[in-house]
C-alpha cells in the first residue's frame, strides 16, 4: 500500500520487491471528485477524536473460517477461505452466501476510510492519522512495521496542507474491510491498499503495487475504467461468481473451463496483456501464473476484489486480482502483485 513507496522514498530502496520463494505512470485520469464522501460526523459527547461509526460485530454471518498455516505468513497468522455456500433456502439464491453483515456498516467503512484519504493524502493534514487510524495498526506491508505512531513518523515529512499527494480511483468494501485503488502521484505510482476498521479506526493495512501503469497494446492503463460501483443488490451472486472462477479454473489452472465465467470481450488492464479471453489464457499460461488459495475477498456491487496466495514462474507472490461483474460474466480485469519477502519488519505475513 502507500507504505511501500513512501518507505522506498525515505530508504532509498526499491519500491518494488525482488521476488524471493519462501521455498527455494499515471492515473487513468478518473474523475473521482464523487469518491471522497464527508467524513462522518464526531460523537460531540466523546472527547476522542474519531468520526462515529457503527462497530462491529464481535461474530459476522457468512465470515471466511480459519484454516491452516500457508507461505508468507508469520506462524500465529493463518489463512482464511471463502464461505460454505448456503443451501436454496437459507434465505439466498442457492450455492450463494446471505450478506456477512448489514449494508450500513459497509457503507460507514467506506465512507471513513475515504475521509481518512482525503484528509491525509490529499487535502495534507497529518492530524488525519489522529482522528481515523488506531491500534494496533497492524502493518503487512513488509517493509513497515506496526503502530499508529510508526505510521505517523513515516508520512510526516511527507504531508504538508494542500500538497496533494495521491488520486483516488475507486474505492469498494465489504463489512470491515475497505480497498483503494489509486495512484500515489509523488512516489509508488497505481498501488492497491487494503484496510481493515474496527470500532471507527483503521486498524490493519495490506498493499501492492500494480504491475506497471500502462497504457497496455488496447489502450487501458492500470487504474482508467469505471469507478461507481452498481448492482449492489448482485453483490454475494458476484463474489460468488469470482470464487468459483479462482476454485475452477486459476487453482486448477483449467483455462478450458475459462469461457464459463469471463467474457470473450474482457477488458484488461495489465499493461503486458490485452482485451480478450484469448489474451488473458495466452497471459497465464506465458507468465507460470499460479494460484494455491484465496485469503481475502471484497466484494462491493459489480467490483469483486481477490487476495490470493500463487506463484509467477515459480517465485512466491501475492495475487491482487479486481474484478468487474455484469451479466454473470467477469467483463474486466486489473491486477496487482507483492512478492513474498523471506522476513518482514512487523513480523506479520504479507497475506
Amino acid at each position: 500500500m502507500f507504505a511501500l513507496g513512501v518507505w522506498a522514498a525515505c530508504s532509498g530502496e526499491s519500491a518494488r520487491d525482488e521476488p524471493v520463494s519462501s521455498s527455494a505512470g499515471s492515473s487513468g485520469g478518473t474523475d473521482t471528485s464523487a469518491l471522497t464522501p464527508t467524513a462522518p460526523p464526531a460523537d460531540t459527547d466523546d472527547p476522542a477524536p474519531g468520526p462515529a461509526a457503527p462497530s462491529q460485530p464481535a461474530a459476522t454471518e457468512g465470515a471466511p473460517v480459519p484454516t491452516r498455516p500457508v507461505v508468507g505468513k508469520a506462524p500465529d497468522e493463518t489463512s482464511v477461505e471463502a464461505p460454505e455456500p448456503v443451501a436454496a433456502d437459507a434465505g439466498g439464491p442457492s450455492g450463494v452466501a446471505p450478506p456477512a453483515c448489514a449494508r450500513e456498516l459497509t457503507e460507514a467503512n467506506i465512507a471513513l476510510v475515504a475521509a481518512a484519504i482525503d484528509e491525509l493524502f490529499v487535502q495534507g493534514d497529518i492530524s488525519a492519522v489522529d482522528r481515523y487510524w488506531g491500534e494496533p495498526y497492524l502493518q503487512h506491508n513488509p517493509q513497515a512495521t506496526s503502530g499508529v505512531q510508526t505510521f505517523r513518523n513515516l508520512f510526516g515529512g511527507l504531508i504538508s496542507p494542500g500538497n496533494s499527494i495521491y488520486s483516488l480511483s475507486r474505492i469498494i468494501g465489504q463489512c470491515e474491510l475497505v480497498l483503494i485503488h489509486g495512484n500515489y502521484t509523488s512516489f509508488g505510482g497505481p498501488t492497491y491498499d487494503m484496510f481493515r476498521v474496527e470500532d471507527a479506526r483503521i486498524v490493519e493495512h495490506w498493499d501492492a503495487a500494480a504491475i506497471g501503469a500502462g497504457p497496455n497494446a488496447s489502450g487501458h492503463t492500470a487504474l482508467d475504467g469505471p469507478s461507481a460501483v452498481g448492482d449492489v443488490q448482485l453483490t454475494a451472486q458476484n463474489e460468488a461468481l469470482v470464487l468459483r472462477f479462482v476454485d475452477a479454473v486459476l487453482i486448477p489452472r483449467a483455462f478450458d473451463s475459462v469461457a464459463d465465467y469471463v467474457s470473450a470481450d474482457l477488458i484488461e488492464h495489465n499493461p503486458d496483456s490485452s482485451d480478450g479471453l484469448a489474451a488473458y489464457i495466452a497471459y497465464q499460461q506465458s507468465q507460470a501464473l499460479a494460484y494455491r488459495q484465496v485469503h481475502h475477498s471484497i466484494a462491493d456491487g459489480d467490483f469483486v476484489f481477490v487476495l490470493s496466495e500463487g506463484s509467477v514462474a515459480g517465485a512466491d507472490v501475492a495475487h491482487y486480482d479486481l474484478f468487474r461483474v455484469a451479466g454473470e460474466q467477469i467483463v474486466e480485469h486489473w491486477d496487482g502483485r507483492r512478492a513474498v519477502p523471506q522476513t518482514t519488519a512487523s513480523g506479520l505475513g504479507i497475506f
